[in-house]
């Protein structure tokens, strides 16, 4: 698993509960919210994206959650964009592979992703794995 936390084995969720067990005995604080942008949500027909952030001063972590824009290949439930965001993102402190010019890479082994679809494998095999950005 990533840096940021461990498989709690003892668990039913292994991944999904060491991620939770981690978030909570975290020395930072992690704020978690849904993605929001300007007045009532939406502006223009734009979904936010969901993303993490970190705030360099404080070490605040802020996970948005929201369903992800456009297709990614299988069903993603709201428990999953807080996984992957929360699990994949914040605590591994992780992101995206990107090529040279930094843009996301979906040939090369995304750990975010394997992370999720771990949670995936834990809650709801049903769902399909991901497989693209």
């Amino acid at each position: 698993m990533g840096p940021g936390f461990e498989p709690d084995y003892d668990s039913e969720f292994p991944v999904s509960c060491g991620c939770l067990d981690s978030a909570v005995t975290s020395d930072s604080d992690i704020i978690i919210k849904r993605a929001r942008v300007g007045i009532g949500g939406i502006i223009g027909g734009t979904r936010p994206r969901p993303r993490t952030t970190t705030d360099p001063e404080t070490g605040t972590i802020t996970v948005e959650v929201n369903k992800p824009r456009g297709d990614v290949g299988v069903e993603t439930p709201d428990y999953l964009v807080l996984g992957h965001e929360l699990c994949g993102h914040a605590l591994p402190g992780l992101k995206h592979p990107t090529d040279p010019s930094g843009q996301i890479d979906p040939s090369i082994f995304d750990p975010v992703i394997a992370i999720e679809n771990d949670i995936r494998r834990e809650h709801d095999p049903d769902l399909g794995q991901r497989s693209k950005f």
